[in-house]
């Protein structure tokens, strides 16, 4: 079953700055510094092994719209493992949807 092979999250912000490109650890590191100012976060990957050179995007916040926590976690626990990875919502994710939804 595929799995994700390299990602980085994608931040744009409410005050029209450059959008940012950020791993895990950099998001971690600065979530709380910009968290007023977040318009949105997408979570960019590739699958391993899948010999595709494809790039899937995930929204796990959108300003401009109003989905509750839970149906973004919902809606990701339903996709397709073999299509989207077997491992593409981390725990990090849930807290970030959690955090900004």
């Amino acid at each position: 079953m595929a799995q994700i092979g390299s990602y980085v999250y994608l931040i744009d912000f409410k005050d029209g700055s450059e959008q940012e490109v950020l791993t895990k650890k950099e998001l971690q590191d600065t979530v709380d510094d910009i968290y007023e100012n977040v318009s949105k976060i997408i979570k960019q990957y590739k699958l391993q092994n899948n010999g595709k050179k494809k790039k899937i995007n995930m929204t796990l916040y959108l300003e401009s719209e109003n989905f509750s926590a839970s149906e973004y976690i919902e809606h990701y626990k339903s996709l397709d493992k073999q299509e989207y990875g077997s491992n593409f919502l981390s725990d990090f994710d849930i807290e970030l949807i959690n955090m900004f939804n």
